[in-house]
């Protein structure tokens, strides 16, 4: 029998590849960061519980649950869905617009990066929707999303989450 302190970073290795992408991701994760409402507003302190859901291991996953501010809160679904050559396609609803928002992008390694096929409207200012998804670790991963002004404005910060795994 090999004595623990040694078996400790085989078990540490063996967790760090749980999560090498977007698509390993599994069951809970809680998120603290700061949420945009409006445009020209500062972040609120935000948190968010979700749950990651594989749909076709490696290739389609869901993330789903909800998220908060002093303002309120919303339910959130994101689905996932990875094509050859690491394309990758994705959907966001909340329960606080009546539209889902698709995205297109890629998947290049710990990051999904992927960007609205249709210009959104978030209170009159339009605009490409971004978001990223990176993972840090086997149990961290970090959420962000901006939105880039038709107008050619400075980017608008709209989500800067960072997510643990739940024990």
């Amino acid at each position: 029998m090999k004595p623990l302190h040694l078996m400790l970073p085989l078990l540490f290795v063996a967790q760090m590849a749980q999560a090498t992408d977007l698509f390993d991701l599994t069951g809970e994760w809680r998120g603290n960061g700061a949420i945009v409402s409006e445009p020209g507003q500062p972040g609120r302190e935000g948190r968010c519980r979700i749950t990651a859901i594989p749909l076709v291991e490696g290739k389609e996953i869901r993330l789903k649950g909800r998220c908060a501010t002093d303002q309120g809160s919303a339910e959130l679904s994101m689905r996932f869905v990875l094509y050859p050559g690491g394309i990758l396609a994705g959907g966001i609803a909340s329960s606080t617009q009546p539209d889902s928002i698709q995205f297109d992008g890629r998947l290049e390694g710990d990051v999904a990066r992927l960007a609205s096929r249709k210009v959104v409207d978030v209170d009159g200012l339009r605009g490409t929707s971004n978001f990223t998804l990176t993972i840090t670790d086997a149990s961290h991963f970090r959420l962000r999303q901006w939105l880039v002004p038709e107008d050619g404005s400075a980017a608008v910060g709209m989500v800067d989450m960072a997510f643990i795994r739940v024990p």
